[in-house]
């Protein structure tokens, strides 16, 4: 089966929405409009400078009054840097903030998403589209927090000067800037357009980079690793590519617009010089409106380059969004009621599901599980035995039909008492990049030393520990590359010891061992078991023969229902999966 691409459809106003997270931040918000506004006052008050010292001071040769105005440009100068800059270190730590409240909501998201989403969407894919679309939104942000925080009020506020100087070189520059803004919401398209491929290419390097890795075996073993490396080559060309145009784009909105705005200096100079020959207009005015102007310009600039930059982020941003809007498969209820001390009393009524797309795994399944009874789920490739055992731990939800326990539906129960009270042992097992003691209590973080132990010799895993450098402390690797299949099953069985969980869920959990293995592995299993609930989904003799009870999957129901050894005599179909049991029962 293909995996399903990650291309949720695009959000709607992806920046409007991302307002909602500023709620828990206001008070730190206001404080950056504030001192904002305080930087933007003084600037202002910068800008009437030149007009006092040459119509003021100079033309009246007052020392006294140069000296105070000297000083006050200088207090003014140092307490607008002040302000600007500490205003720019809050938005930057306020949007900082923001975008973690962001990533971790979308981390949560896709944990919630759960085991079903991951087996369908590409590892890579998602990795590297989720990591490169959040730092791009990031790289914006920052920008744009900087930038509208203090040069959005400092750009209005020279307006404001512009305005008061001169009512008429005001409406000259007007029209220049609306041309300037006007291109510049002409190139935000265009800037949207060249990001895509970009961002498409540096998903592409992050997924082929993420496959070959995983795929180390094979391609050393098909002597591949020139043409994985030209494969790798290729699509740093086509990225490089992609950058050239999208930093071209962005460098077509970054300096037509501020050429646009420098014809406002020409026309300022032009029209304010005869004025002042004339005596219409002080040299000391035509000296601020030209300060005016030359901080207009910059600050214009700046501004509509952030604006670029947050259309170029904004596909980015709705990628995020995006995901966070994927429905999940399983989620809690409001009204979800506790399950403080299960029995483990489990049924399936009528249950109906699909794992994929086609036809349903199972159709109608039914059967029940006494508490500390041990059943076996048996069948053949494909009847949903794996089916089963998810939705023992609400990793899915039936489509129709209920799974109990204790009576109560699963999915009128919290979620995370299901899983406390739910522990699965499959042959999968994944270990952290961490010590053994530290992959054995993550089940339970607040276990007590004396936990750990009993955990680890419940599982037998001690031996094994014995023989390693550091004992229980040696690290284990990228996914437990220092221990063998045997150790990791041995540390999966550990973990579920520690959870003591009133339902125990075996999901071929000795299917990647040879037999002798798996024969020294039935001790800690038959430990685990023993007083729990046990759904056993294999197809291994030696494991099903330690049920109770036998459940045979036929077609997605339960065709045959019995204890092993009956089953063994009297149903052929049985027999036919375990010839070992049906020789052993003759």
């Amino acid at each position: 089966m293909e995996p399903e691409p990650v291309r949720p459809p695009a959000p709607s106003r992806p920046w409007a929405r991302t307002l909602r997270y500023l709620r828990p931040h206001r008070a730190r918000v206001l404080a950056v409009i504030a001192l904002a506004l305080l930087s933007a006052a003084a600037g202002s008050l910068l800008l009437a400078a030149p007009m006092l010292l040459i119509d003021h001071v100079l033309a009246k040769g007052d020392l006294s009054a140069l000296a105070l105005l000297a000083g006050g440009v200088l207090l003014l100068g140092w307490g607008c840097f002040a302000l600007d800059a500490l205003a720019s270190r809050r938005a930057s730590a306020v949007c900082g903030d923001v975008l973690l409240d962001i990533r971790l909501a979308l981390y949560r998201h896709l944990l919630a998403l759960g085991p079903r989403f991951a087996g369908r969407a590409p590892l890579g894919e998602v990795v590297s589209r989720v990591d490169q679309a959040v730092a791009e939104v990031e790289r914006a942000a920052s920008e744009a927090a900087a930038g509208l925080a203090t040069r959005g009020l400092l750009l209005a506020a020279t307006f404001g000067i512009l305005g008061w100087l001169s009512p008429l070189l005001l409406l000259v520059n007007l029209p220049l800037v609306a041309v300037a803004i006007l291109l510049h919401r002409r190139l935000q398209p265009k800037a949207r357009e060249a990001s895509r491929p970009l961002r498409e290419r540096t998903a592409d390097i992050g997924s082929c980079l993420v496959e070959t890795v995983l795929a180390v075996r094979a391609v050393i073993s098909a002597r591949a690793e020139e043409r994985e490396a030209a494969r790798f080559r290729e699509k740093n060309r086509a990225f490089a590519g992609a950058l050239l145009r999208a930093q071209g784009v962005k460098a077509l909105g970054a300096g037509v617009p501020g050429a646009i705005l420098a014809l406002g200096g020409v026309a300022t100079l032009l029209l304010g010089g005869p004025k002042v020959l004339e005596g219409e207009m002080t040299l000391g005015t035509l000296v601020a409106v030209l300060a005016c102007q030359a901080r207009l310009f910059p600050l214009l600039a700046s501004l509509l380059r952030v604006g670029l930059e947050a259309a170029a982020a904004r596909p980015a941003l709705g990628r995020i969004l995006g995901l966070l809007d994927r429905k999940l498969e399983v989620a809690e209820r409001l009204d979800a009621k506790p399950l403080p001390s299960p029995r483990g009393a489990l049924a399936f009524e009528g249950v109906v599901l699909s794992p994929g797309r086609g036809e349903p795994a199972l159709r109608g399944l039914s059967f029940e599980v006494a508490p500390g009874e041990t059943v076996a789920l048996v069948g053949p490739g494909g009847a949903g035995r794996a089916a089963a055992a998810d939705l023992c731990q609400r990793l899915s939800d039936p489509e129709s039909g209920r799974v109990r326990l204790d009576g109560a539906d699963l999915r009128s129960l919290r979620v995370s008492d299901v899983r406390a009270a739910v522990a699965v042992v499959s042959q999968e097992t994944f270990l952290f990049r961490a010590t053994i003691e530290e992959n054995v209590r993550y089940a339970k973080l607040d276990a007590t030393p004396e936990e750990l132990r009993a955990a680890i010799q419940g599982a037998g895993l001690e031996e094994a520990c014995a023989r390693l450098p550091e004992g229980a402390r040696t690290r284990v690797g990228e996914g437990g590359v220092a221990l063998g299949g045997e150790e990791r099953s041995r540390v999966a069985i550990a973990r579920a010891l520690l959870q003591e969980p009133a339902v125990v869920v075996l999901d071929d959990p000795t299917a990647h061992l040879v037999e002798p293995a798996e024969a020294r592995l039935l001790p800690a299993l038959s430990r685990l078991m023993k007083g729990r609930t046990t759904l056993l989904v294999s197809q291994r003799s030696a494991l099903v023969a330690l049920a109770d009870r036998v459940v045979l999957l036929d077609g997605g129901r339960a065709s045959v229902v019995g204890p092993p050894r009956t089953l063994a005599r009297t149903a052929e179909s049985f027999r036919r999966l375990f010839p070992e049991l049906a020789s052993a029962s003759v």
